[in-house]
């Protein structure tokens, strides 16, 4: 098979046809006329001859105000441009198309633009939005439609990637699929799902199955002239990478790079990227894997810069700039580039952060999409959910490439030695920064100090996750961790350099398990064993680039309390409100309170009883240094009345309240962990985290989304969230920790005081911070003295599963 594989490797140099001369928008020929020869230029795989007489349709049909061939056209210029893999260019008319398409009544068009949809999405592994397109094409597409075996395809495709999905059902959708596309003679598709097999068997390390089923894609591609051959390319790369024969991967590698379209993908660029280096580490070494990662550095940051602004998208190709930066690391370390291998990591875990803050400018939703409710409203017990949606782009005619929310590209990034230098100028005398990269067999800690840089080695991944996880289980519920907690500091932080472990504030950057920890539990083993929470003031930053944000601190001048809200009816002050609207309006009560009296509330929640004495407490000492405090309690902590408080300039917000959690991620399997034979996971958020506000008197649940926070600015605010597992989330390698208290942090506030579990509802913690924090000590430094008052009490406080829940995020 190896030798048939070969053959058509030569074979596809005849592939690409010739292109022929440019299609004529002739003035002669009718808007329907240029529709369909731009259709018919797609089917045969011209796609940019197929995009420039849409173009000129496009046109036509504004200027006649036919919406139904208008969105035919746009459907095509979209699928033009998706299968130029333009996604930037295929957004606009795609969804355009979507919302003509449904108001005038043309099922087919509109089921015809969510297949467009799903592929859009699968091509980028934001596989939950594409199985959500994928519902609505199939729900829609007629059974007998032309389109319908591409569909099917899809729907393989997406159940590939579930990491549950039993052979057997495979075997029989793929086999359903390809009857579908055999029946209607469509050789493409037969392609595509030969395609998928391999993958389905390259993921399992059935090499000799995976090469089969990629000879019977090359025969299909070859035989009947089939367009875009850089797909199967990339696969028989990734395949010869697997059969460890690096020397013909970069062959194949070499192709697709040769064709440029890989350029105008961000995730298959990384992809590819990632590839060649793995490629070249195996066959050459350290040094030449290390110049392939240098070489695509600076594109592929600008290329992720510029990918799709939809959270499933943007966190699929975090996933996929990981690959990248794992090779980068492993080709530099072993090069003796230790600088280097930091900035790598530093760099690409600063994108997250750095594109959400940056949308925050321009959160200005669609014309005609749902808007994002400042807080949903929720019935039962059901939590808010995320709903596919476009994401937001500003308005333009769609023959242009959208303008979309992002800053423009940023300028390039400096030197490793210089971004080094930037950062330690970016810390004082006190400080130090260690910067955690995981990795199987071995693992890297950075230490940064203002004026010294080390790098020291750790166990791997799998021991330090199983640890950190195993601490937190333990701490959580109550148990003695001392001792697994002396030796995770041992192969963590008490690996440093002496010199280091003095410095009194600890800055911390993580992407993977560290994040959901409670590090505060540590136990310290230099000289007489401490918590580290208790010895060291500790904070947790998305990237150490967080620490070059040109944001001043700010004293304590005034804060807005939340707390003491009503959050069922058995609450008394419910009862007192609907007794007070009864006596004052007698039969002709309000319709609202009617209304409430007939239906089951929305969202009842456990009242916190110490809620509202924690704020009363914490205004009280505010008041005591003479400096501004609002509280809001009960009925008044509306979520219009929140919200048009946070427009005012506070410098510290604390809201006391419950925070509901995100549901449980949705995995999918990457496809893009070159070579390892065992997929990685992307865990994609199945919904936002919310904080609830009171009840309205008409039983309506007020509260702020993550989605929500984008309409304040925050202005550099210190905020505390003493809510349930505020400051936890799903970890996922390359995006980091997805937390409501992150989301703070994105929309603009300068540092985060969360919790990683619930706990008790006492307010005795927040009084010894503030004192603290009045006296001028920054939230890292408040927290410390709030973590080691409550070991000093003796009491049940004195336990880490209560101190040891609240961590710090950001700077201070």
């Amino acid at each position: 098979m190896a030798r048939g594989l070969a053959v058509f490797f030569f074979s596809t140099c005849l592939l690409v046809p010739s292109v022929p001369a440019q299609p004529v928008c002739s003035p002669a020929a009718s808007t329907k006329e240029l529709a369909r020869e731009s259709a018919l230029l797609l089917a045969a795989g011209k796609y940019r001859q197929s995009e420039q007489l849409s173009l000129c349709a496009e046109r036509r049909a504004r200027e006649e105000g036919n919406d139904a061939l208008l969105s035919r056209v746009l459907n095509n210029l979209g699928a033009a441009r998706l299968y130029q893999q333009d996604f930037l260019g295929a957004y606009g008319p795609l969804h355009e198309a979507l919302a003509l398409s449904h108001r005038v009544g043309k099922a087919e068009v509109e089921a015809s633009v969510w297949s467009n949809l799903a592929a859009m999405y699968g091509m980028l592994s934001a596989w939950p939005d594409a199985g959500q397109a994928l519902e609505r094409a199939l729900a829609l597409m007629p059974v007998d439609s032309r389109f319908r075996p591409a569909v099917m395809a899809q729907r393989i495709r997406l159940a590939a990637r579930r990491p549950d999905l039993r052979q057997g059902e495979f075997y029989r959708l793929w086999s359903e699929a390809m009857e579908w596309a055999e029946s209607r003679a469509d050789w493409q598709v037969q392609r595509h799902l030969w395609d998928e097999l391999a993958i389905h068997h390259l993921d399992a390390g059935r090499l000799g199955q995976a090469e089969d089923a990629i000879a019977n894609s090359f025969r299909l591609l070859v035989l009947h002239r089939l367009p875009d051959p850089d797909s199967l390319w990339m696969l028989a790369g990734r395949l010869r990478l697997a059969q460890r024969r690096p020397g013909e991967a970069l062959a194949w590698f070499s192709r697709v790079r040769s064709r440029g379209r890989v350029q105008q993908s961000p995730v298959n660029a990384i992809r590819l990227a990632a590839f060649e280096a793995r490629a070249e580490a195996m066959q050459h070494g350290p040094e030449r894997a290390l110049a392939v990662c240098r070489r695509n550095w600076l594109p592929v940051l600008e290329w992720r810069h510029a990918v799709l602004p939809d959270p499933t998208v943007e966190l699929a190709a975090d996933v996929a700039m990981t690959d990248l930066v794992n090779e980068y690391v492993t080709a530099a370390v072993e090069s003796g580039g230790a600088v280097e291998a930091w900035a790598a990591v530093e760099q690409s875990r600063a994108l997250n952060m750095l594109r959400r803050r940056k949308r925050q400018a321009v959160s200005d939703p669609q014309e005609g999409a749902p808007e994002a409710a400042p807080g949903q409203h929720l019935t039962g017990s059901q939590a808010p959910q995320s709903r596919l949606r476009p994401a937001v782009i500003l308005r333009t005619a769609s023959s242009e490439r959208p303008s979309l929310p992002l800053s423009p590209l940023p300028p390039p990034p400096p030197e490793p030695a210089r971004l080094l230098q930037l950062v330690q100028r970016a810390l004082n005398r006190n400080q130090v920064l260690f910067t955690f990269w995981l990795s199987h067999g071995q693992s890297i800690l950075w230490v940064i100090t203002d004026d010294r840089f080390e790098a020291v080695r750790m166990p791997g991944r799998e021991e330090l996750a199983k640890g950190f996880q195993q601490l937190r289980d333990l701490i959580e519920n109550g148990g003695d961790a001392r001792g697994l907690a002396a030796r995770l500091y041992n192969d963590s932080f008490g690996r440093a350099p002496a010199w280091s472990k003095m410095r009194a504030e600890w800055l911390i950057s993580a992407d993977e398990e560290p994040l959901n920890a409670p590090v505060a539990a540590l136990r310290m083993t230099e000289g007489q064993p401490r918590w580290l929470g208790e010895a060291r003031a500790l904070s947790f930053l998305p990237s150490a680039l967080w620490l070059l944000e040109p944001q001043a601190h700010r004293p304590a001048a005034g804060l807005l309390a939340v707390g003491g809200v009503v959050h069922n009816s058995a609450d008394a002050r419910w009862s007192a409100a609907r007794r007070k609207e009864a006596q004052s309006g007698g039969s002709s009560s309000s319709p609202a309170l009617r209304r409430a009296s007939v239906r089951e509330l929305e969202y009842e929640l456990p009242t916190l009883p110490g809620s509202q004495r924690e704020v009363e407490a914490i205004a009280a000492l505010w008041r005591q240094q003479g400096r501004q405090v609002r509280l809001m309690t009960g009925f008044d902590a509306s979520e219009t009345a929140v919200a048009q408080a946070l427009d005012e300039d506070w410098t510290d917000l604390h809201f006391a309240t419950h925070v509901q959690p995100a549901p449980a991620p949705v995995s999918y399997r990457s496809a893009s962990n070159p070579g390892s034979g065992v997929p990685a996971l992307i865990r994609f958020p199945a919904g936002e985290p919310f904080l609830a506000l009171s009840l309205r008197p008409d039983g309506t649940r007020d509260g702020l989304t993550e989605r929500a926070l984008a309409r304040f600015r925050l202005g550099g605010a210190r905020v505390v969230l003493n809510g349930c597992s505020t400051g936890s989330g799903a970890i996922q390698r390359g995006a980091g920790l997805s937390s409501f208290a992150n989301a703070w942090l994105a929309a603009g506030a300068r540092s985060v005081v969360a919790s990683l579990w619930p706990v008790g509802d006492d307010g005795a913690f927040f009084e010894e911070y503030y004192r603290a924090l009045l006296q001028g000590q920054r939230p890292a430094v408040a927290l410390q003295v709030a973590q080691a008052a409550m070991i000093r009490d003796g009491a049940w406080r004195s336990q880490p599963s209560y101190w040891a829940a609240y961590i710090h995020l950001g700077k201070d």
